[in-house]
């Protein structure tokens, strides 16, 4: 992984009654001093606790303007740079926001949450901490010496609310 990413590098020692340690969130693609704040409280909790192993993200990745390209700014804006501090993968999921188009939150437009999807597949980012391989996926963490390995599935829910896309 790219820039110091390692999921084991952030696991908690292992043993009996050994835990995962991740964060999750959601609604954070505003690229503000606010999500930099959240960003930052992330990656130092995770720090203070011991390391965490990754992150899901809960969709509404990038606010109200949808990239309609997997090369725009708005990537490194409202994600990179924001949730810099916070040095670990970053599972993502989609929510309404990121499949809309004119409308903010009406997520009648597959369209812009596949761009968020053929992001995470380019080789020339920043960082490779955004991980979205599809719509739905599943992950489940590395083997972590006696710690549960829970399977995380992702899911996309808006496709069923667009009528007029066809991606």
């Amino acid at each position: 992984m790219k820039a110091g990413v390692n999921p084991r590098a952030h696991a908690p020692e292992g043993g009996p009654g050994a835990s995962r340690r991740f964060v999750a969130g959601g609604d954070f693609g505003t690229g503000t001093r606010e999500q930099e704040l959240v960003g930052n409280a992330m990656g130092s909790v995770c720090e203070q606790l011991g390391g965490c192993e990754f992150a899901i993200g809960l969709g509404d990745n990038i606010y109200d303007e949808n990239p309609q390209s997997p090369y725009e700014e708005a990537f490194e804006q409202k994600f990179e740079y924001p949730m810099r501090h916070a040095n670990f993968p970053f599972y993502m999921a989609l929510g309404n926001h990121d499949n809309s188009l004119v409308v903010d939150g009406i997520g009648n437009w597959n369209r812009t949450g596949e761009v968020q999807v053929e992001s995470s597949h380019r080789t020339d980012r920043v960082t490779d901490r955004w991980i979205m391989p599809s719509r739905y996926y599943q992950h489940s963490p590395p083997e972590n010496s006696g710690a549960p390995t829970p399977t995380f599935v992702v899911l996309d829910p808006t496709p069923f609310m667009t009528v007029s896309d066809t991606a």
